[in-house]
């Protein structure tokens, strides 16, 4: 799995600082972020930014799985999920059983409330996982991450999984707290703020000049051979012909299961299938057909990755 810029957006922040990481929230499909006037800003992947009202003042807030959001004041000890709609506290929804003292350095971590422990990120490459019932620490975990996981803003990433970003290092990273392993780390680029799509398995980015840029998790490749034809010989004697490509990364190893485009220009013959997808060893293929009867001189055929 790597990284592959896809977007870049000419739209541009009209805030220059925020105070809370950036989460990803689904019912929105969009992206929130407060800045430091307290301001709510839903953030769509292209840029188009809605000004969603005021957040609460003096609060922090911590990334949950299922990509909720949870929300704490510094005057007082006690965490809450937020109601995803009207982005206050749920009363009713309190997250520990005892007051937090460390509160102040709780902004971005992580908090599994089915395991009833938060993920409280330290000064060097590991995190301290709290119980949220007595507030001690249950263990310390190395993530695997570069440099301070203090450096970085944690997100959902998916089932059992919460994923990083350090606007100082440039770099995300994505763990699986279940398996205790660090999935993968990758440098982006240095930004004011990161997050991971989870609708798309995409990874969102604000830039030091506040513009967005957006990046595929997916790996899509890196070559896509000509097409063939198989066997070689005289297509213009045959009335159909397979044809293949091949899409491999970048170490040349095959990517399966991508989609991929065919079209035939400067023809009299035609092809088969607009599509047809990668197998497990990265060959996509398609029928060329064509008149048997004669020579169709020169012709173009192009094959793309659908990303």
């Amino acid at each position: 799995m790597g990284l592959r810029l896809i977007y870049t957006s000419t739209k541009v922040a009209s805030f220059a600082n925020y105070k809370s990481p950036v989460f990803y929230v689904p019912h929105w499909d969009a992206f929130l972020m407060i800045a430091n006037t307290n301001t709510v800003f839903k953030i769509f992947r292209d840029g188009t930014i809605i000004n969603y009202g005021t957040a609460l003042g003096d609060a922090y807030y911590m990334a949950m799985n299922e990509a909720r959001i949870a929300l704490g004041n510094f005057w007082d000890s006690w965490i809450f999920e937020t109601d995803p709609f009207l982005f206050q506290p749920i009363y009713t929804k309190r997250l520990n059983d005892v007051p937090f003292t460390w509160q102040q350095q709780s902004s971005g971590d992580f908090i599994d409330d089915i395991a009833r422990v938060v993920y409280n990120r330290k000064s060097n490459g590991t995190v301290d996982v709290r119980s949220l019932v007595t507030g001690a620490v249950l263990r310390t975990e190395t993530i695997g991450c570069d440099g301070n996981t203090n450096q970085y803003n944690f997100f959902c990433v998916g089932k059992d999984r919460f994923g990083g970003y350090s606007p100082a290092y440039g770099k995300f990273f994505i763990y699986d707290y279940s398996a205790k392993t660090l999935v993968g780390k990758w440098f982006v680029e240095v930004g004011k703020a990161g997050c991971y799509d989870s609708l798309y398995s995409l990874f969102w980015l604000m830039t030091s000049t506040n513009h967005f840029k957006v990046f595929s998790m997916e790996d899509c490749g890196n070559t896509l051979s000509n097409p063939t034809f198989e066997p070689t010989g005289n297509r213009y004697k045959m009335a159909g012909y397979v044809l293949s490509t091949r899409l491999t990364g970048s170490t040349g190893y095959p990517i399966p299961y991508k989609q991929i485009t065919w079209t035939l220009t400067n023809s009299k013959g035609w092809l088969e299938h607009a599509y047809s997808t990668t197998d497990e060893n990265g060959y996509a293929k398609n029928y060329y057909w064509c008149p048997k009867e004669s020579p169709l001189g020169s012709e173009t055929i192009t094959v793309m990755v659908v990303i």
